[in-house]
Order: structure tokens, then sequence, then C-alpha cells
């Protein structure tokens, strides 16, 4: 059930002036704005009496020796996210009584908020590699790992491609296909064993092979996600076609 957690910090247990270690021992008193249901503490032993909105709890040092960790406490409350207000007079500085005219209110409230059921949207993934000369030893080892990564997070029902890219560009599928058991395992056969030979890097004729298909849907997103080292040729090419298409295609580097 629904349950209140309050907790105080304890930083050691209490010692006697003869050595002796006397365990923690206190008195609790609670008041709610509804009805107490139940009083219980997953790291003390505590004796609990409850009175409607209030409720007294008691600790003994004989039955806490030793413990240091901070106390917790399980409140049961019959409402909850039931609203309530909190009054409290202000007492002026030097004097004993709470002032008549000066109070602060507290107001609590708890709205309901349902739980979003809708399905996360099914998007199309595609992920271009760089399989240049450039790219050879520990930053190919890095892009297998990180492409495998990539797979494995992909929402079944979506859809995705990968392409490797240097001199030339090699898709695994000749266009996006749709994520599941079969597809995924060439994917993954593709990252663990793909190379960095295919020479020099021409990013921008993938990147016109891919933004030249048309989306899938006009209700799936494109999410286009470029694993390369930054050595490329036509940079200012390649940013005017990605801007072209940034409507129908969101582009990130790594």
């Amino acid at each position: 059930g629904e349950a209140l957690k309050l907790t105080i910090p304890c930083t050691k247990p209490l010692v006697s002036a003869r050595g002796g270690q006397e365990g923690m021992s206190a008195t609790i008193s609670l008041h709610m704005a509804s009805n107490i249901i139940a009083v219980q503490s997953s790291s003390h032993k505590i004796e609990s009496q409850t009175n409607g909105t209030t409720a007294t709890i008691s600790m003994h040092n004989k039955d806490n020796l030793n413990v240091t960790k901070e106390l917790s406490l399980l409140i049961g409350l019959e409402k909850p996210y039931e609203p309530f207000a909190l009054l409290e007079s202000v007492q002026p500085s030097g004097s004993l009584k709470p002032s008549s005219s000066d109070k602060s209110i507290m107001l609590c409230c708890f709205p309901k908020i349902e739980e979003d059921t809708e399905e996360e949207p099914l998007l199309e993934y595609i992920f271009l590699i760089d399989r240049s000369g450039s790219m050879s030893g520990s930053r190919m080892d890095q892009t297998r790992n990180a492409l495998q990564l990539f797979l494995r997070s992909i929402p079944f029902g979506s859809y995705f491609n990968v392409v490797g890219f240097g001199s030339r560009y090699e898709p695994l599928f000749p266009s996006s296909v749709e994520y599941n058991e079969t597809n995924f395992n060439k994917a993954i056969l593709l990252a663990s064993t793909m190379k960095a030979d295919l020479v020099s890097t021409d990013i921008l004729s993938p990147l016109r092979f891919i933004l030249g298909q048309p989306p899938l849907s006009a209700f799936m997103p494109r999410l286009l996600f470029c694993l390369t080292d930054g050595e490329v040729k036509e940079t200012a090419e390649v940013i005017k076609l990605v801007r072209e298409k940034a409507g129908s295609t969101r582009v990130f580097s790594l």
C-alpha cells in the first residue's frame, strides 16, 4: 500500500560516562492530516501507538545497541493524497509566546497524474559507419562496440539500416528494413566483423544515397547516426545537404 517514509539521520550510538554503550532511546510524536493506519521501521526496533491522526513512537536503548544507521519510519495513512494545510504562528524575537497576528500557512496538494500508457512512436534508424583507412585499430574496435550497443537498443517494430562508407559505400540492406530477429542477427554479424577496409573518406555519396530515399512514413521520423573520426572532405556540401533534408531526417555525428 501507500506509505510516507520519514528518515532521521543517526551518526553514532550513545556512549555512557562509564564507557558502556547505551544505544538509542527516543520518543517521537506524529501529527498527520489523515488517519494513521500503522507505523513501522526497517532500521530500528520501535513500539508505536496510533490514535486517529496522531501516533507516538518509542525506542528503547536496550533494543538498539550499536545501531548507527539512520532511523527510517514508514507511516501508513488512510488518505495519503488528501490535500491539507498547516497553520503556524510566528514567535517574535525575544518573546516566549507566538504572535496572534503573524502567521504562516502551508498548503499541500497532490494532483492526480494519469499514467501515460501510449506506446513510444516507432522510428527509422540509419547508422552511417566510417570504414576508411583512418579508422583502423582502436577506432574501429570502439566503433564495432558502439554499433552493437545501438543495434541492441532499437525497439522491435522500428526500421533500420547500416551503411558503411569509405571510397565507396556499402549498405547492409537496399533500404531500411523492419527490426526483427532475422535482420538483427545480420546486422550484429556485420557489426562484429566489419573492418576499416574502404580506403579514403567520401561521406557525401552515402549521404546522398540515404537522404535521397523518401521517409518510410510521415509518422515515422528518421534518425541518422554517423560514426566517424571526422576526417572527411567536402564539409560545406555535406552541411548544405543535411540542412536541406532537416525536415525529414535528424543527423547526429559521433
